[in-house]
């Protein structure tokens, strides 16, 4: 007999996993408004949406779609996959960490330090 983990499923669906009760509901009532309740909740989509950390905007396909060519690392590439867009400094610093150890890097590096100098420095 050999030891098999658990999957986490059962014949009935999931285990109870001690889930913690479900997320709560907006209520016109409540007092909040609903750009409000779907911020702390983390259900803004989009162009709505921003990392608060780097205030960076998310982008979603039709965000990726309208950028300039020249908000690429790829101009013939975008807005494709593997176009690395660099609009922003947040985007920037994510293309250099996508690119890492890629046969890329050294074009991504180019085109991030030419637009932004300043991350030169920080690496």
């Amino acid at each position: 007999m050999s030891y098999r983990p658990s999957s986490g499923l059962t014949s009935a669906g999931l285990k109870n996993l001690n889930h913690p009760s479900p997320a709560p509901k907006f209520e016109p009532s409540s007092g909040i408004t609903i750009d409000a309740f779907q911020e702390v909740m983390g259900l803004r989509r989009g162009s709505d949406r921003q990392d608060p950390e780097t205030d960076a905007k998310t982008l979603d396909t039709s965000d990726r779609k309208s950028l300039p060519k020249t908000a690429f690392v790829f101009p013939a590439k975008a807005p494709g996959s593997g176009s690395y867009p660099i609009p922003d400094l947040a985007h920037a610093r994510n293309a250099l960490a996508r690119s890492s150890g890629k046969p890329e890097e050294a074009a991504v590096k180019k085109a991030v330090y030419a637009k932004f100098p300043q991350l030169r420095n920080a690496s």
